[in-house]
């Protein structure tokens, strides 16, 4: 069976989700179990075991306790960003590229799309000037960037992320139907048809 698009799915999903309500849980002193967290999630219980084992796995969660037979765990290792990680633990940088350019976008300065790709390939991740050009393209037709330099003889456009659409801080997605969709809203933003 074809996976529904995001748009058609819950708003917080899968490791975003998880990962969200663990440091929730941590927030409000509370314990972080596989049940605790599985009860507030709209995903599978086998799901998030996994999730929770690679986070030890990762260093960001470790052991702490027996509550009855449920593991306690701690927050050892907090992030803003969801922790995307492999079965061993280790950071996945699929994805990570659209995390970079859309945080430096959020620095609110004046970019081209070469600045954006160079900026964003650091720490293991490598932004091709393609894909910066592709994002940058689909946020400026969705409203998101402004044209503060026109592109000239010898210069690229030069865009910057308009205040009003510094959503959060999870990156928009286009989607392969031609369509943004932005996480931190929970809708689609921008579509090629137009959005209904």
């Amino acid at each position: 069976m074809a996976r529904k698009p995001i748009h058609q799915q819950s708003r917080m999903r899968g490791q975003d989700h998880y990962w969200r309500i663990i440091s929730d849980l941590d927030r409000d002193k509370k314990p972080i179990t596989v049940s605790s967290v599985h009860a507030l999630s709209n995903g599978s219980r086998a799901a998030v075991v996994d999730y929770v084992r690679r986070l030890v796995k990762g260093g960001y969660l470790r052991p702490a306790y027996m509550l009855g037979p449920a593991q306690v765990y701690e927050l050892e290792r907090g992030s803003l960003q969801t922790p995307r990680l492999d079965k061993d633990g280790q950071t996945v940088r699929m994805g990570s590229g659209r995390e970079k350019m859309w945080l430096i976008m959020r620095m609110k300065k004046p970019f081209n799309y070469r600045e954006l790709a160079d900026a964003a390939s650091a720490d293991g991740v490598r932004v091709a000037e393609g894909e910066a050009k592709d994002y940058v393209k689909h946020l400026f037709k969705a409203g998101y960037l402004a044209e503060v330099e026109k592109f000239g003889p010898h210069r690229l456009a030069r865009y910057r992320l308009c205040d009003d659409r510094d959503t959060g801080i999870l990156p928009p997605q286009i989607q392969r139907t031609k369509q943004i969709w932005d996480p931190n809203e929970g809708r689609v933003v921008w579509s090629a048809g137009g959005v209904s």
